[in-house]
């Protein structure tokens, strides 16, 4: 849609008066929203315009449609990238118009045990930052990130408070390390009854697990970490081609 047509503002508008009214707690999440008419006539456009906003914020995951029911805020906001676009986790809230949080629940230099030196290719019990913190979206637990940093790389990380913090951008700050390349797994399962205690949700509910080995701007390993999103809040997304012609 063209930005600058006066339907697009109208949309626009629309979309961020109702963004706004669900960050500020007017719309909790789980709840439903006014009937389409009503809330069009609170945002002062019509019902085809508001309908416009309102799917966009669904693709956003902020609004989930249901047939016959209505329009609900999502739980938490679902938040996701695309596979081919590799963002921190703040950056992915800021972008939904959210804060970031970030509780440190462990932060401390330890030697790499047999597994762990293998995926960061750095000899067994080679000294590396162990960064434990619960991730959230307006103060609502969404993850448990676990990151294990090699301490030879970064150094300037053991006395950095990392609570709130994006440790991509302080590893750029701190470090003069750019995260650009990640390979990544992701993985099903259900909660144990600790990590179903910091995410608030019942043991044995849908966890995602998701796993990764990031490098730098010259390709070299900085980090792995472990992400476990509560399964309610994120999403997974990505474009997929078929090789044309098939290969014989």
């Amino acid at each position: 849609m063209d930005v600058d047509t006066p339907t697009s503002r109208a949309v626009y508008r629309a979309r961020e008066q109702v963004r706004q009214l669900v960050q500020r707690g007017v719309y909790a999440p789980g709840t439903r929203l006014p009937g389409e008419r009503e809330l069009a006539s609170a945002t002062r456009v019509s019902r085809s315009t508001l309908r416009l906003a309102l799917e966009q914020l669904e693709e956003e995951g902020i609004l989930d449609r249901q047939p016959q029911r209505g329009w609900f805020v999502t739980r938490h906001g679902l938040i996701g990238d695309r596979s081919s676009s590799l963002q921190s986790f703040s950056d992915i809230v800021r972008r939904k118009g959210f804060t970031p949080t970030a509780t440190v629940l462990r932060h401390e230099v330890r030697g790499a045990t047999v597994e762990e030196a293998s995926r960061l290719g750095i000899p067994p019990a080679a000294s590396i930052i162990e960064l434990r913190r619960l991730r959230g979206m307006n103060g609502n637990p969404i993850c448990i990130d676990r990151s294990l940093l090699i301490e030879q790389r970064t150094p300037q990380l053991v006395g950095v408070d990392l609570a709130d913090s994006s440790l991509y951008e302080t590893l750029e700050r701190e470090c003069g390390i750019v995260i650009v390349h990640a390979s990544c797994e992701l993985q099903a399962e259900a909660a144990n009854a600790a990590d179903a205690e910091l995410l608030r949700i019942a043991v044995g509910a849908p966890v995602l697990h998701y796993r990764d080995v990031s490098r730098d701007q010259n390709e070299e390993i900085v980090m792995t970490s472990e992400l476990l999103y509560r399964g309610d809040a994120y999403r997974f997304e990505s474009d997929l081609y078929r090789q044309f012609p098939p290969p014989v």
